[in-house]
């Protein structure tokens, strides 16, 4: 059956109703989950995630967790920093950088962001930016607005 029902951004499948399992998972109304029922709000439905700014390079800031599509980034200070998910050809992400300083955002082991050095090489965003990064191979990732500012 197509999924034609709206359901905000989404649709659902009628096919699917409560009672449903998907691979051990029971949908019963609002929540979905396997062991634990999970609440479906719209952070955890639509993807929007909030990560803490961390570290000083790229081997301790924060991660930004898998299969975000927006991560709202808190305690930037222009020394800490995040690094993107690894991510497939052609996905992106939106960071929001929250914060009243610059906020360091580092690309997945082995990419670049536009350019500048792989791996170790901060995008700086300025204060209370927004930027969507866009995965063009295994080692390029480029920034839009290109100097988020």
């Amino acid at each position: 059956m197509p999924n034609d029902k709206s359901v905000g951004i989404a649709f659902s499948d009628p096919a699917l109703v409560a009672g449903t399992t998907i691979d051990g998972a029971v949908i019963n109304g609002g929540t979905i989950g396997a062991t634990t029922p999970m609440p479906v709000t719209a952070t955890t439905f639509a993807g929007a995630r909030t990560t803490v700014a961390l570290g000083t390079d790229n081997t301790n800031a924060g991660i930004i967790p898998v299969g975000s599509f927006l991560c709202i980034v808190t305690a930037g200070d222009a020394t800490k920093g995040v690094i993107l998910p690894a991510m497939r050809d052609g996905q992106s992400i939106t960071v929001k950088n929250n914060a009243a300083a610059v906020l360091k955002v580092y690309p997945f082991s082995g990419a670049a962001i536009n350019g500048l050095t792989a791996t170790t090489g901060s995008l700086n965003m300025a204060a209370n930016t927004i930027a969507t990064f866009f995965r063009d191979s295994s080692t390029q990732i480029w920034s839009s607005p290109l100097l988020p500012s």
